[in-house]
């Protein structure tokens, strides 16, 4: 089975990613990340130095609707993630993700 979390990107003025709130997570995804409780919480709050690659990604995803597969740190979380990350349902603001380790 596969970690995933479905966000809800949230955008400032000029439609910059600047953060993103975890709708729904599985029980994977926690092991994974070893973020608990992250349902309904922004990533900004859960880890504030989250790197920003994460966001523009994500944002990126939400805004164009293309799905991505990448390598990246999370240092501020101390893992490395391979990610197949796609839009959901409101590609404007939301994008599933699909964590690999």
């Amino acid at each position: 089975m596969r970690g995933y979390c479905v966000v809800e990107m949230i955008f400032d003025e000029k439609d910059n990613p600047i953060d993103y709130r975890c709708l729904d997570v599985n029980p994977v995804f926690e092991r994974q990340t070893g973020i608990k409780d992250a349902r309904g919480r922004l990533m900004r709050e859960i880890a504030p130095d989250h790197e920003q690659h994460w966001f523009d990604i994500y944002g990126r995803i939400a805004l164009t609707g293309v799905t991505l597969r990448f390598e990246n740190p999370a240092a501020a979380l101390n893992r490395y993630y391979e990610v197949c990350a796609f839009p959901g349902r409101d590609s404007r603001t939301s994008a599933r993700r699909y964590c690999f380790q």
